[in-house]
């Protein structure tokens, strides 16, 4: 493509004017021309559904523009995105930002990965290959991975690796449970009793046939901790005051469920559906919800504090009066999400999207941490960087009308 012709492929785009092949290609013509003019738009297609428009997106602004500030991005792909191709390319990203670096931070990230038996035997290839790529780069070992893949009981210097998960909490904290914890967490889930599974089982029948068979699951108070709920039909369950403490429902569909009351304490709800679901007065602090589907979903008063909600769908969302101290919203849709009032002391909301955002009566609005943030529609992004960023949420909080009771 003539680089003359990238200006307009790139207003082509934004209008919506492109088929998803078009797009990849195009998207992959901005960085092989190193067209940084286009970073605004590249960087919208990093929460696209559209697993390869999301990676070659990733690609474009690590491996080709080795922008520094996508670390974190890397990152969050390749620990949280639900597609492989997706992971991977986050490890090749890391190792593309931090190449012959040793940097410890991005070699303690890539050892969780490589030591994680849950995940894919690909995706531990290549945080292997980028571990090695991050402490000495050599063009033929890495051709011979990419070529013959690794047997993981032999080829893998173990030792080495180990020595980098052992510094993992140091380096982050308490931001993530330790690899080790999460896979003795998920081989200690209590088995679901058998009157419950006959009702699961019910409610999705219910489900199914909008309510013509089976029975719709109800019941105040009940106890679901630890039990492993993942991919259920949880839609238009009536849970008010249920424990899901430490309960994995891992792209669970719990669509207009009335959860009010409920305690979701570290439990793991990614990818799961929540549109619609009403959590009002839920306790979800430490929970990961990251790439959820909740599109107006109510979490007035919610207690989510320390929650990892990154990636997630929140367009139209209530969190009046919501606790949101330290909890991440990483490249979030908060498109026209209600906040007034709440908590945000502390909570990251670098990459969110805030077109239409309400923020009256915000607390904490100055210790919250944005490197970016992009406050444009979807065929206009405007993206804030820095000091503009924190301005414009000062701003918002100053002008947004007062919350209406």
């Amino acid at each position: 493509m003539p680089k003359e012709e990238l200006p307009q492929q790139m207003q082509n785009l934004q209008q919506g004017k492109m088929l998803p092949d078009e797009i990849y290609h195009t998207i992959h013509e901005f960085g092989r021309e190193n067209f940084l003019e286009a970073r605004p738009v590249v960087e919208r297609f990093l929460t696209n559904e559209d697993a390869p428009l999301r990676s070659i997106a990733l690609e474009v602004l690590t491996n080709h523009w080795r922008l520094a500030e996508h670390w974190q991005t890397a990152r969050d792909f390749l620990e949280h995105d639900p597609d492989e191709r997706c992971r991977r390319m986050g490890a090749s990203s890391l190792e593309a930002l931090k190449t012959n670096t040793k940097d410890r931070p991005t070699l303690a990230v890539l050892a969780r990965i490589v030591c994680n038996e849950q995940e894919n035997k690909i995706v531990r290839e290549a945080a292997y290959a980028a571990m090695k790529g991050v402490i000495h780069y050599d063009s033929r070992e890495q051709f011979k991975i990419a070529l013959k893949g690794l047997n993981l009981s032999q080829d893998v210097d173990w030792g080495m690796v180990e020595s980098y998960l052992s510094e993992s909490r140091d380096l982050f904290g308490d931001l993530q449970m330790p690899l080790e914890n999460f896979v003795r967490e998920r081989t200690m889930k209590k088995p679901i009793p058998p009157d419950l599974l006959t009702q699961l089982r019910s409610h999705q029948q219910w489900s199914q046939t909008l309510g013509k068979e089976g029975k719709q699951l109800e019941g105040e108070g009940l106890d679901l901790s630890e039990l492993d709920l993942s991919d259920r039909n949880l839609a238009e369950a009536e849970l008010p005051k249920a424990r899901f403490d430490n309960a994995f429902l891992r792209k669970a569909d719990l669509a207009s469920a009335y959860l009010a009351a409920s305690s979701f304490r570290q439990a793991h709800l990614d990818e799961a559906i929540l549109v619609k679901a009403d959590l009002t007065d839920a306790t979800l602090t430490r929970a990961s919800l990251r790439s959820i589907r909740g599109r107006k979903a109510d979490f007035m008063r919610a207690d989510l504090r320390h929650a990892d909600l990154s990636n997630a769908d929140l367009r139209r969302a209530s969190f009046i009066r919501a606790n949101l101290s330290q909890a991440i919203l990483r490249h979030t849709l908060l498109t026209r999400a209600n906040l007034d009032e709440a908590n945000l002391a502390g909570a990251d909301l670098t990459g969110a999207h805030l077109n239409g955002i309400f923020l009256s009566g915000v607390v904490g609005i100055e210790s919250v941490k944005a490197d970016w943030i992009d406050v444009g529609t979807d065929e206009t992004p405007r993206r804030l960087e820095g000091k503009a960023a924190r301005q414009w949420l000062l701003d918002t909080v100053s002008t947004s009308p007062p919350l209406f009771d």
